[in-house]
């Protein structure tokens, strides 16, 4: 199995033109590889050396400084981590340094992992309309059947947040991605939908690590929900016109039928 994850996350590097990993003794892997400004990655790092009680990490730009810094307990040469990227960072190619600390704090160990930070879109059609509206959703970016089996889609409501990924969610339309990695799904507008603009998120998706895990994205754009349409007003009142009209004809036939049989 391990050897199996290995050969995922390399795979998802070189497919998606991220530096090769230099990895060393330890290793690991970064998901998603391809996330948007403001997306969520996780670091799982594996296989540090024996004696490791501490597992530091930073991440940062290719050739440039680093902007987080985080430390875990070690369990079996094995810590992840999760992190909020922010909003404002640029696109690009980014590493994650990796460092195993024994108990002395000294590193004996040390791994290299890398992930891409792009701007990821979709295209809706159409963009807006009410509850019920069956939206066509096509874009491009996915790894490919390789390592990304599937594309799943999810309506999120209203968020200023960018929206991280959930197994275990089962509201989603789920696709197969085409070998270049383009993909064209449906989704229907659910009941409750707030009115108003709801984030669109799409994800590719591989099975093969932990029952689910995000290789790209989320993919977003925004839809619209409308307050569905109803009949104009006069359209309505017409019949009714029409039918209180032909009441009021009837009746002065009847009044004037009386008075000629009463004459």
């Amino acid at each position: 199995m391990r050897t199996a994850l290995r050969a995922i996350a390399l795979a998802a590097v070189t497919v998606l033109a991220v530096p090769a990993a230099s990895v060393h003794a330890s290793d690991g892997f970064v998901t998603p590889v391809k996330v948007p400004p403001g997306g969520t990655v996780t670091i799982d790092v594996r296989d540090c050396a024996a004696g490791t009680t501490t597992v530091v990490i930073d991440i940062a730009p290719v050739g440039g400084a680093a902007f987080v810094d985080l430390s875990a307990a070690a369990v079996d040469g094995r810590a992840v981590f999760t992190t909020l990227l922010p909003i404002d960072l640029a696109v690009g190619a980014y590493e994650v340094h990796v460092m195993c600390k024994d108990v002395d704090a000294t590193t004996i160990d040390t791994g290299l992992l890398t992930f891409e930070v792009a701007a990821l879109t979709v295209g809706l059609s159409p963009s807006s309309g009410p509850v019920g509206t069956r939206v066509q959703i096509t874009g491009s970016g996915c790894p490919g059947l390789q390592i990304a089996e599937k594309v799943v889609a999810f309506i999120e409501g209203a968020s200023d947040e960018t929206p991280t990924w959930d197994r275990t969610r089962t509201d989603g339309v789920v696709g197969v991605p085409n070998a270049d990695g383009s993909f064209a799904l449906s989704l229907v507008v659910p009941a409750g939908s707030p009115l108003g603009e709801n984030i669109v998120s799409v994800w590719c998706v591989t099975y093969r690590l932990q029952g689910g895990s995000p290789m790209v994205g989320p993919f977003l754009w925004t839809f619209t929900v409308t307050e569905a349409q109803v009949p104009a007003t006069g359209s309505a009142v017409w019949p009714i016109a029409w039918l209180a009209l032909g009441l009021v004809t009837l009746g002065s036939v009847l009044v004037r039928a009386g008075r000629r049989q009463a004459s």
